[in-house]
């Protein structure tokens, strides 16, 4: 499951948590080694984003951005959060639409992987092109980047 880290140096055991790809986290508990070999395995995944959608009628994004800058500490574009690890933006609520979690987009490691993915979406059906939508919320997937710095789909 993607997680918003806000990593903050913890001394001795990790004076350095940005450089980490797998930084202690307090909600995972004390045992640190089962948490990082649980990320080690989901290493070709990568949380780039999520949308949250507000309620119908609020279009407030960059005051439910603000409240969450409050909340988390973390750096804020307008109505996004900069998280170390992702950004998380609002949108206004749309009538007839629920509040709560729109979208996510997650980087995948390998073209192998990446397929594999679309296809067992597939056999649920749950996929679209590039995007499976589990639980009402929309999960696009890109292909990690490849050397001349562009996504591919």
């Amino acid at each position: 499951m993607p997680e918003l880290d806000s990593h903050k140096p913890s001394l001795p055991s990790n004076p350095t948590p940005l450089e980490s790809p797998f930084s202690p986290w307090h909600a995972c508990g004390s045992n640190y080694e089962s948490y990082s070999a649980g990320m080690a395995r989901s290493s070709h995944l990568k949380f780039i984003s999520a949308t949250c959608r507000l309620a119908p009628g609020n279009d407030d994004t960059e005051g439910a951005a603000r409240r969450w800058q409050e909340i988390f500490g973390v750096e804020r574009e307008g109505s996004e959060l900069l998280f170390t690890n992702m950004r998380l933006q609002f949108v206004r609520g749309v009538d007839q639409q629920p509040e709560g979690l729109e979208l996510i987009v997650i980087e995948v490691e390998g073209e192998q992987r990446f397929q594999h993915m679309l296809d067992i979406g597939r056999k649920e059906g749950l996929c679209g092109d590039g995007w499976l939508n589990m639980l009402g919320v929309k999960w696009i997937f890109v292909l990690k980047e490849d050397g001349n710095g562009k996504s591919k789909l």
